[in-house]
């Protein structure tokens, strides 16, 4: 989440850093990170 952190804070992009955490939430969820099996 650090990276949407980022986003938001040095970059006021609001609408990219809620998309990056939705997908990072999902990512979590599907198991879909790399190491998950």
């Amino acid at each position: 989440m650090a990276i949407a952190d980022d986003l938001e804070s040095r970059y006021q992009a609001k609408i990219c850093a809620t998309f990056v955490r939705e997908a990072a939430t999902l990512y979590v969820e599907r198991k879909k990170l790399k190491g998950d099996d």
